[in-house]
């Protein structure tokens, strides 16, 4: 851009404003359109208008000061005709949850209309992804360098002691809500974990395996990590025995959770500071973000596996950036180690997740990573092995149910019958469904949108030639309705991609409170229960509905929308890409793992678990990104002195 190209006026180059004008009324009319049957326009509102003219001078903004990538880079517009779909697929799924729209329209004309809205989709995602492109690394300049000390003397705290300052602040920040959550928040898997450490309960959870117990004595089974399970029961156990209270025990579990979120994000602070020259600014918005983030407060005090599991995910992508960046030291290689073997442990996918971040590592980053890659993939693989086939069987723990492997396919069968009726289909497809589910019973309990009342009903006595037989019609039932297959996939899952008005959803007390009673009926046994204080019910009730107000309010709203992290981790490899940092396409590697691995999950994008762990490290992700893909930062790989 020359000194010429900023005098000249506004609305000088007429092109530009006669085509800024046509896109814009096409952006418009494309949001307008209604893609209902029977519908033309959706209800004409102030707000298209001043909508129009903000994108009119958008438009104009980035053709004049972002010429160099405006229709000089065609893969720009894949990422934007990318994003446009998935734009139009998630609005004819949360108002129709069929493909007809787009399928099926022609002579209703609402073929026309979603293409018309895709072309209007793409232009405006096309002028958001050039400017972002474009300007993304001079701001992530000025805000690592920037000068600006947040509150004066705090500011200065943040530069000179990062990680004290950094962990005072978060832990005043969650007193709040400690004290309101006390002793914690349940969700159904950890009271199945519980029943699980006390075998004197006489209750065996999930119940589907009390069937196919290793050893009627031991009632542990890795349907959820054995290794969180043991975790959680020995703080629990602590509370029992040491101060005869439940919910002191738990509540040293959740301390003792908090506690690694808070020191964890304190360290990586203070290495931003010191290795990476952040400025305090950069402190201060990490801090705010992780002090105030709804869902990462919220967690806090859940007793989920996914918070374990997120820490370790942070610690691997921070000590992984360290390696390939800088002078290695043994203490770097056993973090990274043991921040691996983390990821294995407390969650049964994490294995899927290192082997295609050691993948990524290999092909993008052969010159920094390639050893670590093919180290990584050949450690996991291996003590995948033997801790599948030795350890666990050893110390007698019953493996997990098939069940989870074949949520996709299950549910686009009982999709596939609802929507064909049982009496159309052949008895040899009858006879294949039967040998796994209860064919005239899972049309009925179908829920596009979640699938565990359609794998709850798999029969775990069901041997490999079942399973085989079943894909067998399952792949003739695919080749006469395909689009059904696909209906059924991307209804359980396009929260995800598309940011609509389902949030995900919080983890409150009165679902807390059902999960201790049902554990209280039981665990009764013991001479201890779980409970709220009394004296905090007000309280707890207040602070829980004011936070939700909060984060529900628009803009804000964002932060408790599934979608805005997907779009925030794709748009980082996008982004990489763009800039050609390989090293950059590989730190990605385990978020996107965490992203994909959504796809595979029993639920649409209103469940947070499976969305937490990149609510958690996309941020310092970020940061390390933009790093690498900024060639005039001399620090990108800054020497250990």
């Amino acid at each position: 851009m020359t000194d010429a190209d900023y005098k000249n006026g506004f609305f000088e180059d007429k092109k530009v404003v006669i085509k800024a004008i046509v896109l814009t009324v096409i952006t418009i009319v494309a949001f307008w359109l209604d893609l209902k049957k029977g519908a033309s326009f959706k209800p004409f509102s102030a707000w298209y208008l001043i909508c129009g003219a903000g994108l009119f001078l958008f438009i104009i903004c980035v053709e004049k000061y972002c010429k160099n990538d405006v229709g000089k880079k065609p893969y720009i517009a894949c990422i934007a005709a990318l994003f446009a779909l998935f734009l139009l697929i998630g609005e004819c799924f949360e108002s129709e949850q069929y493909l007809d729209p787009i399928l099926h329209g022609i002579r209703n004309g609402r073929f026309e209309k979603s293409a018309f809205c895709f072309f209007g989709y793409s232009i405006l995602m096309y002028y958001v992804t050039v400017f972002i492109f474009a300007k993304a690394g001079s701001f992530f300049t000025f805000l690592m360098k920037s000068t600006c000390s947040p509150f004066w003397i705090y500011g200065k705290w943040l530069k000179e002691k990062p990680f004290l300052t950094v962990l005072i602040t978060l832990a005043c920040a969650y007193i709040p809500y400690t004290l309101a959550s006390y002793p914690a928040i349940f969700l159904s898997d950890e009271v199945a974990q519980i029943y699980q450490g006390h075998k004197e309960l006489g209750v065996i959870e999930p119940w589907y395996l009390q069937d196919y117990l290793i050893d009627e004595n031991v009632y542990y089974n890795n349907h959820h990590p054995i290794v969180h399970t043991l975790i959680l029961n020995f703080f629990l156990d602590i509370g029992i025995n040491t101060f005869h209270s439940a919910n002191v025990g738990i509540f040293l579990y959740t301390l003792t959770q908090m506690a690694g979120v808070i020191v964890t994000v304190a360290l990586i602070c203070r290495y931003l500071v010191k290795r990476l020259k952040a400025s305090a600014l950069v402190i201060f918005l990490l801090v705010l973000y992780y002090a105030l983030s709804p869902r990462i407060s919220n967690y806090m005090m859940v007793t989920t596996k996914d918070v374990y599991y997120s820490i370790c995910l942070l610690w691997f992508i921070t000590l992984l950036y360290a390696l390939c960046t800088g002078k290695k030291s043994k203490w770097e290689y056993i973090g990274f180690g043991l921040s691996s073997l983390g990821i294995f442990l407390f969650r049964n996918e994490g294995r899927y997740i290192l082997i295609l971040a050691f993948i990524m590592l290999v092909i993008f980053a052969w010159k920094k990573g390639k050893w670590i890659g093919f180290i990584g993939m050949g450690s996991v693989i291996a003590f995948s092995l033997i801790f599948t086939n030795v350890i666990l069987p050893g110390c007698h723990v019953t493996p997990g149910s098939r069940r989870e492997e074949l949520s996709i396919p299950f549910q686009q069968t009982a999709r596939y019958i609802k929507e064909v009726k049982i009496e159309n289909l052949t008895e040899e497809e009858k006879d294949g469904i039967s040998k796994v589910l209860p064919v005239y019973e899972i049309a009925d309990v179908y829920d596009p949108y979640r699938s565990d009342k359609v794998k709850g009903r798999y029969y775990e006595d069901a041997t490999d030639e079942d399973v085989d037989a079943y894909f067998k019609v399952w792949r003739s039932m695919f080749k006469k309705h395909t689009e059904i297959y696909l209906e059924a996939t991307i209804d359980n899952y396009f929260q995800y991609i598309y940011p609509g008005e389902t949030k995900m959803n919080q983890r409150g007390y009165e679902y807390s409170q059902s999960e201790f009673d049902r554990i209280n009926e039981d665990i009764d046994k013991l001479g201890v229960k779980f409970e709220y204080p009394e004296i905090f019910n007000d309280y707890r009730k207040g602070y829980e509905e004011f936070r939700e107000f909060v984060a529900n309010i628009p803009i804000l709203s964002l932060s408790i929308t599934a979608a805005t992290y997907s779009w925030w981790i794709l748009y980082l490899l996008f982004y990489a890409i763009y800039k050609k940092r390989g090293l950059a396409i590989a730190l990605l590697g385990s978020s996107l793992g965490v992203f994909l691995i959504s796809f595979m999950g029993p639920c649409n994008g209103f469940f947070c678990r499976y969305t937490y762990p990149l609510i958690v490290v996309l941020p310092i992700l970020t940061i390390f990104v933009m790093n690498l893909t900024d060639k005039k930062r001399k620090n990108n790989y800054v020497k250990k002195s």
